[in-house]
């Protein structure tokens, strides 16, 4: 069988095509430094890059995140620290008034706990790339201002709670702040459950102790009263040690998710907190009904105080009683005692979070380089391969040039 001439230099014609494409193609990746530029190089290949380029861009938006989470928390407890030792020179300070030498000179340890007042506050208005770390979810405005004409610390923002979170892997995300409800109120929160099951008109309630700023125990009882399916009325009342009723209240619409048996809102706020203020009996708490349920079983609500008093209320107590000669009571060194444990407390919590934002940091580290190699063995080009390979192709190409006088059949312009 004759092989036709114009058959065997349009195979030739082919091959050198594909050679030269070859060498282009290789000195482009060397050039790009990758093996895949577009995707109808490797459809397969570039799937997993793409893959892995999305995995590397999650890896470090979390990285970020913890970033930041990180740097805000170092702020939130270097300003605790200086709290915990603000109050803790003022535990000294109170030891020392119980020396029988010290009755003329009353006068200056009310000057040094109004100093000490004035540093709490402003350590509690500590913030952070624009935003205050104890102001909770509503971070942008500060939280605290000491009143010297009225002799009272001011909140200056109704809700100084709320958990401010990060993202740190797919599906989860990790708290970083220590909130001023947490640190400085007095929170009344109540947990479990009311009957769902319960008829419009029936009555749920409990009752606990609450305290004022000199130590003082009150009576709280609340009333809660179903007024339709998944809605409450909330009455609470205050009692004194003599069983006067110094306070009264009642609020409507207390709202439950119908399907979850959640908390919902007060009047159409989510907080689910109550902030009652009684400044002739130095009283300052919050009720907090957020962990409140509802479910189809008995009534159950407990109650727990997360410290006696707001700390500002009992030092300017203490302050005023000062100077007016008398010693505080042991009522109220106990409670500046609780609150130094309480501050040790938030800071062993804020080093916990911090240790985990650590743990998952160096969890993400270890995953990016792998993701890196992976990343790496699937696109980045073996230089010495391809050197090798493009001496090779150009070998073959300059052969096929010279093969190319004896196949191509020669033109005018060969011989010019």
């Amino acid at each position: 069988m004759r092989i036709p001439d114009s058959f065997t230099r349009r195979n030739y014609l082919r091959a050198l095509n594909r050679t030269k494409n070859d060498l282009a193609e290789i000195q482009y990746q060397l050039a790009t430094q990758s093996k895949v530029n577009k995707p109808s190089d490797n459809p397969l290949s570039n799937s997993r890059i793409m893959r892995l380029q999305s995995q590397l861009k999650s890896i470090n938006t979390y990285r970020t995140n913890i970033s930041y989470g990180k740097s805000m928390l170092d702020s939130t407890i270097s300003a605790l620290d200086g709290m915990q030792s603000e109050v803790e020179n003022i535990v000294v300070e109170l030891t020392k008034l119980n020396s029988p030498v010290v009755d003329n000179t009353l006068e200056s340890f009310a000057t040094f706990i109004e100093g000490t007042i004035k540093n709490l506050v402003e350590l509690a208005n500590t913030d952070f790339n624009g935003q205050y770390n104890f102001g909770g979810t509503e971070n942008g405005s500060k939280p605290f201002t000491y009143n010297e004409t009225n002799d009272k610390v001011i909140q200056n923002v109704q809700h100084i709670g709320g958990d401010k979170e990060v993202r740190i892997s797919k599906g989860i995300k990790q708290k970083f702040n220590i909130s001023g409800k947490e640190v400085f109120q007095s929170v009344a929160k109540q947990t479990g459950n009311l009957n769902s099951e319960s008829n419009p008109g029936d009555v749920q309630s409990a009752s606990s102790k609450i305290y004022d700023a000199q130590g003082n125990e009150y009576t709280l009882n609340t009333i809660y009263t179903k007024t339709a399916d998944n809605t409450y009325s909330l009455k609470y009342t205050i009692v004194d040690k003599d069983s006067n009723e110094i306070k009264n209240e009642t609020l409507s619409d207390i709202k439950f998710n119908s399907q979850t048996g959640n908390f919902e809102s007060i009047n159409g706020d989510p907080f689910g907190e109550i902030h009652i203020e009684m400044p002739d009996n130095k009283i300052d708490f919050v009720i907090d009904v957020s962990k409140l349920q509802e479910k189809s079983s008995a009534t159950n609500i407990k109650t727990a105080l997360s410290q006696k008093a707001n700390i500002f209320d009992v030092l300017i107590s203490i302050k005023q009683g000062l100077k007016e000669g008398k010693k505080p009571t042991a009522e109220q060194v106990q409670m500046v005692k609780d609150f130094n444990q309480h501050l040790l407390n938030k800071l062993s919590k804020a080093g916990g979070i911090q240790n985990k934002l650590d743990s998952v940091e160096t969890v993400l580290n270890s995953r990016e380089l792998e993701v890196t190699q992976l990343l790496s063995a699937e696109k980045d080009v073996d230089v010495a391969k391809a050197l090798v390979d493009l001496q090779t192709k150009q070998y073959t190409l300059d052969l096929t040039y010279k093969i190319s006088s004896m196949i191509l059949p020669k033109s005018l312009m060969d011989y010019l």
